[in-house]
């Protein structure tokens, strides 16, 4: 299909200046389509994959063995998205974004991407 501006108009989120080539760390989040549960659920504030999620697990690790150029960090899939660190920053920025990612399931009752989370009556009215 060739490029038409007014269907494809998606806009980049890039910093203009940035140079993406030179080594850093960056935290990746994907979701899925309509942020649809489909990795699996968190019980008793644990996430358990289902096969589905087993899948994106095991081409996550494979990418980190095929692809030479990348070093895979901390990574956790939810229930309808996915974090990761590739490469690397300094320790202090890397240990807050690690600590962000592993206890990530302990707050999926109040994560904003949770289709089940519980809406407070305070937060309902003020919306």
């Amino acid at each position: 299909m060739a490029f038409n501006k007014i269907i494809h108009h998606r806009r980049s989120i890039r910093l203009p200046e940035y140079d993406y080539s030179q080594p850093n760390a960056y935290f990746v989040t994907i979701c899925t389509f309509k942020k649809e549960c489909l990795f699996g659920e968190v019980v008793d504030r644990e996430m358990r994959l289902n096969e589905v999620g087993m899948i994106v697990a095991n081409d996550w690790i494979h990418s980190g063995v095929i692809r030479n150029e990348i070093e895979l960090d901390e990574w956790i899939i939810m229930p309808n998205h996915f974090h990761a660190v590739v490469w690397f920053r300094s320790d202090s920025e890397l240990d807050g974004v690690r600590k962000y990612i592993m206890k990530n399931p302990l707050k999926w009752g109040e994560d904003p991407e949770n289709p089940h989370k519980k809406i407070r009556y305070q937060d309902a009215v003020l919306a």
